[in-house]
């Protein structure tokens, strides 16, 4: 699913979705494509994340930050937006 298409069903303006929002599609197995570029799934976002960053993230998600690791793909996420 494109992100026009993403945007047509989940909001009015383009500014309105989020990576947020584009991760809870990835997570329930669906692709998205970012900047018109290339499409994207869970294992190539994964792919893209920094290994310290992960190691990190499942440290503090076991230890005191239950939600670091959906912080830090969307975290991921928006760089990918930015281009």
């Amino acid at each position: 699913m494109t992100i026009e298409n993403q945007i047509s069903v989940n909001c009015d303006e383009p500014e309105e979705i989020s990576a947020c929002q584009l991760l809870d599609i990835l997570i329930k197995g669906g692709e998205i494509i970012i900047n018109n570029n290339e499409s994207y799934n869970l294992a190539e976002i994964t792919d893209s994340i920094c290994s310290t960053a992960a190691l990190y993230a499942a440290e503090e998600s076991i230890s005191n930050n239950k939600h670091a690791i959906n912080e830090l793909y969307i975290t991921q996420i928006n760089k990918m937006l930015r281009g």
